[in-house]
C-alpha cells in the first residue's frame, strides 16, 4: 500500500501555499467540477492539496484527507469497518477507480 494523496483544509490557504512553497513545493491551482478553488502539487506519484476550509476548524479531523492505493478496492471496501459515511462508493473517476468514506 502506498499513500497517494494528502489534502490539508486551512483557513489561509495563500499563507498556507507560501510555506510550503519555501520547501520547494511547486502549485498549481485546480478546480473539480463546483468544488472550489485549491492547489495541488504533485510529488512523485503523492498528491498533496491544500483547500480552503469551508466550515468550523475546530474538528481537526474534518480538515484532512488521505488517499491509499490498495491492490483490490472493492473487496477492502466490502471489509472496511468503522465507516461513518460512505461518500462515494468504488467507481471509475477521471482520477482512477476509488471510494471516499469518511472514518467515525
Amino acid at each position: 500500500m502506498l499513500i497517494n494523496l494528502i489534502v490539508l483544509k486551512v483557513k489561509n490557504i495563500e499563507r498556507t501555499r507560501q510555506f510550503y512553497s519555501q520547501f520547494g513545493l511547486v502549485f498549481k491551482s485546480e478546480q473539480h467540477g463546483n468544488g472550489p478553488e485549491h492547489y495541488s502539487c504533485n510529488l512523485n506519484g503523492l498528491i498533496f492539496e491544500i483547500y480552503p476550509a469551508l466550515d468550523d476548524l475546530s474538528n481537526l479531523t474534518q480538515n484532512i484527507r488521505l488517499g491509499f492505493c490498495v491492490e483490490n478496492l472493492s473487496q477492502l471496501f466490502e471489509n472496511i469497518t468503522d465507516i461513518e459515511k460512505i461518500i462515494s462508493p468504488p467507481q471509475n473517476t477521471p482520477f482512477g477507480f476509488r471510494a471516499v468514506i469518511k472514518k467515525s
